[in-house]
């Protein structure tokens, strides 16, 4: 166990040890228990100080990497600030796995794809000689947008939420610290940019006074990673809209940002009155989220199915501006 940030970034640097880090250990157990890790030390870093807390600040919030899903969704400030986020957090697993998996743990999860799980010498497990086996195989839960060598899609709630929010990830190594907004956060699904000698430890947000938020998901059942999700944010000014983030979960590799849904919501490229955003003007927007769509044998549902997340999503956040 890791007392501070130092002591847990000295161990990543253990000589000759495979090292991972643990928090609330809801993916790094399964996945050793699957062979997706192989640790010889795991350093836990659940109760490590500095990792916890979550700070409001009159430009940026600011949240602990350890901050448990339980804690985000249950903060009644930040339910206030950033509704969308709490969303995102209380649509995930079960209240016993949200009580342990922290903010970190779910932006850092490996890939869920079935092939990669069992160990099929996949282009991710072999190497750029060998295939996809969604391609042909069962991909019922792949990706249908920007998939290209590997069709597993991003299904870490909390991304697609905090991409539509612009926010930024906080991480430390033994030179100091470093931002990586979350557009530049992920590589591909289950891999992100940081190294194996750095450490997440916060997620900040920026606070925007007139800006409405909602996230939106699809899954097989309650708590079941998402098949297609959004997280939707509208920033105002008086009772025009001025920009819009869509940001996509579920559906491909990386969160998707919706480009050409977010322009469609503007009138020629400006500014439209909230009681322009008419529901028809919204679903025709929500069309436009799979754009460049290729959805493969077992999967084009999921083309229907982000279409209706991100347009309860736009409803919503719209619905709290008329209220």
């Amino acid at each position: 166990r890791a007392d501070d940030v130092e002591q847990a970034l000295q161990l990543l640097r253990t000589p000759d040890k495979r090292v991972k880090l643990m928090a609330g250990g809801t993916d790094v157990q399964p996945g050793i228990r699957q062979g997706v890790y192989a640790p010889e030390l795991v350093v836990d870093i659940s109760r490590t100080a500095g990792l916890g807390g979550i700070t409001i600040g009159d430009q940026v919030i600011r949240i602990g990497a350890a901050v448990t899903l339980s804690e985000l969704e249950t903060h009644e400030q930040l339910r206030e600030l950033l509704p969308g986020l709490c969303e995102a957090a209380e649509s995930i697993a079960t209240r016993q796995i949200r009580n342990v998996a922290t903010v970190a743990g779910d932006l850092s999860q490996e890939k869920r794809c079935w092939f990669f799980r069992s160990a099929l010498p996949c282009y991710k497990n072999g190497g750029v000689s060998c295939p996809c086996y969604a391609v042909m195989g069962d991909n019922r839960h792949h990706a249908i947008l920007g998939a290209g060598r590997c069709a597993a899609p991003c299904v870490a709630d909390l991304a697609p939420a905090l991409t539509a929010l612009d926010a930024t990830v906080v991480v430390r190594s033994r030179d100091g610290e470093r931002r990586v907004p979350m557009g530049e956060f992920y590589r591909w699904s289950g891999e992100t940019t940081v190294s194996p000698q750095e450490i997440i430890v916060a997620v900040e947000v920026p606070r925007l006074a007139e800006a409405t938020q909602a996230y939106e998901k699809y899954a097989q059942w309650r708590g079941d990673f998402p098949e297609a999700s959004a997280g939707v944010r509208l920033v105002w000014k008086g009772d025009s809209l001025v920009a819009a983030r869509i940001s996509l979960g579920g559906v491909s590799p990386l969160p998707m940002q919706a480009v050409h849904a977010e322009r469609a919501l503007l009138a020629s490229g400006s500014s439209a009155s909230v009681r322009e955003l008419t529901d028809e003007r919204i679903d025709t927007a929500a069309r436009k989220v799979v754009y460049g769509a290729l959805p493969l044998r077992d999967n084009a549902a999921k083309v229907d199915m982000v279409i209706a997340v991100a347009a309860r999503a736009l409803r919503r956040a719209r619905d709290v501006r008329h209220r």
